[in-house]
């Protein structure tokens, strides 16, 4: 299991991106954008936009992507921890125990890209991200 960060942006994810890689010398990012999704149903103009990536910094995994357009973007709120789990059980059971009193809660359960996807903003106002990926 490791747990790597996750950076969320307001539609400027490519610009973030571009600047981490030339400030980082880094190897070009993994992107998936929004159009790429099977069977997208979003506002064409949003197509463009990050779904997922992934870059190493310095050693360190980190994950970006721009805000979906039907969340809100909070500066400041735009950062979580994802945890690759070992199995379904793991996701649920570290889900199960991060949920009480949370404030924001997405149950875990089957996506495209994974076997099992949950997240949860637990009672201290840390938001978590768990995965076992497919």
């Amino acid at each position: 299991m490791a747990a790597e960060i996750y950076l969320n942006f307001d539609r400027t994810c490519d610009e973030a991106i571009k600047m981490y890689q030339k400030a980082f010398s880094t190897e070009d990012a993994q992107i998936m954008r929004y159009k790429d999704m099977p069977n997208y149903t979003g506002k064409p103009e949003n197509g463009n936009l990050i779904l997922h990536s992934v870059m190493n910094i310095k050693g360190s995994i980190f994950h970006l992507s721009d805000v979906p357009e039907h969340m809100i973007y909070h500066a400041g709120d735009n950062m979580s921890i994802l945890v690759h789990c070992d199995s379904e059980i793991e996701v649920n059971e570290i889900f199960n125990q991060l949920k009480v009193s949370a404030m924001n809660v997405q149950t875990p359960q089957p996506t495209f890209f994974a076997k099992a996807y949950g997240s949860v903003k637990d009672r201290f106002g840390i938001s978590w991200q768990l995965i076992f990926e497919k």
